[in-house]
């Protein structure tokens, strides 16, 4: 496959819905409900972690191009410059 800034990242997908418990028809204690809680945002914060992380992925390819654009005009910019310090004057003034 050819290496495309738009290509997706192998197995990048946006992170699953969690399904909170809803405090209204929770049937548990308090503590119960807490737990429940912590467990639904534990999950959610892992699969948001899980998707950061493969998207970095493509981060670093979009951040490439620019490192590759900035190198070439360093040396486009060194040629013109060799290219000036070399050149021979065309008419000689007296």
């Amino acid at each position: 496959m050819a290496d495309s800034l738009i290509a997706p990242v192998p197995g990048t997908k946006a992170p699953e819905k969690v399904e909170y418990p809803d405090e209204v028809i929770f049937a548990g204690s308090p503590l119960d409900y807490a737990n429940a809680m912590i467990d639904a945002l534990i999950l959610d914060k892992a699969g948001w972690e899980k998707f950061g992380v493969e998207q970095t992925g493509q981060l670093k390819k979009a951040n490439r191009d620019k490192a590759d654009i900035v190198k070439t005009v360093g040396d486009c910019e060194a040629r013109d410059r060799a290219a000036v310090r070399n050149a021979q004057p065309r008419f000689k003034i007296f």
